[in-house]
């Protein structure tokens, strides 16, 4: 029977996409999308048991702090491909949203959601951050071969790393209560749990805010809110932030959907 949570030696929040079903019946294939958390403390047996399973790339959107105090392992025959969501400055997201803003002075001024929310707003609408995503795409894209997985990963798994899965999963057209089960499922990993604090510089600190954090469900309605308001609705965002074409999104929903 296949697992949603995989407990493999040394992993933090490693999880199995597969098996979601979207609005239309079809299912998400398994083997071929796993979340995590951090991967440095993977030991053999863990590393052996990715590799198993099928794992082709490791992208990881951790700082690059957080890499070089716990760097991956080097995986045979795995990929891997930083794609930090944060800028090395902790003021790039409030300047990016700044000039946004400038942008739509025509416009109602949209109400920031309040605490880790805002925060997922101001990361969604981040062109680094957009970049970053965008590349999880294109990954997604040439991880084309049947029980071959992607994996992507920051260092809980449950906020960058939630973002990333719920942009993935509102693609797929999958229900909103199934993207929200999935998000709010790392509450129940981390039901008794301590995460590393890495730093005390400020872009860490706004890292471990969240890392700290429990998961709400109203954090994962605030990205989508300000996706419609400042992009009018999701397939925009896919087109003008993500750069998806309808071919690739007609050959993502060929791969990984049964």
């Amino acid at each position: 029977m296949a697992k949603r949570v995989l407990d493999f030696s040394g992993s933090v929040n490693l999880r199995e996409m597969g098996g979601y079903q979207t609005r239309s019946g079809q299912h998400l294939r398994w083997h071929k999308l796993l979340r995590s958390g951090d991967l440095s403390n993977l030991d053999q047996k863990g590393q052996e048991q990715l590799i198993a399973y099928g794992l082709k790339y490791d992208l990881d959107f951790r700082s690059d702090s957080e890499v070089k105090n716990f760097p991956d392992p080097s995986l045979k025959g795995v990929k891997y491909d930083h794609l930090p969501v944060y800028g090395n400055s902790p003021q790039t997201p409030t300047l990016h949203w700044r000039r946004f803003k400038g942008r739509l002075k025509h416009k109602e001024k949209f109400q920031m959601a309040s605490n880790i929310g805002g925060i997922y707003q101001n990361v969604i609408l981040n062109y680094h951050s957009q970049q970053a995503y965008g590349s999880m795409f294109h990954y997604l894209l040439i991880n084309d071969q049947q029980d071959q997985s992607v994996l992507f990963h920051c260092s809980a798994g449950q906020d960058r790393t939630g973002i990333g899965a719920a942009l993935i999963e509102k693609l797929f057209d999958l229900p909103n209560e199934t993207i929200t089960a999935d998000y709010l499922l790392s509450n129940m990993v981390y039901s008794s749990r301590q995460t590393q604090v890495i730093t005390d510089d400020e872009v860490d600190d706004y890292i471990n805010q969240m890392n700290l954090s429990d998961v709400q469900a109203y954090n994962i309605n605030a990205i989508f809110d300000a996706i419609d308001y400042f992009y009018g609705d999701y397939e925009h965002f896919t087109r003008e932030a993500l750069k998806l074409s309808n071919q690739d999104i007609a050959d993502l929903k060929k791969i990984y959907l049964d």
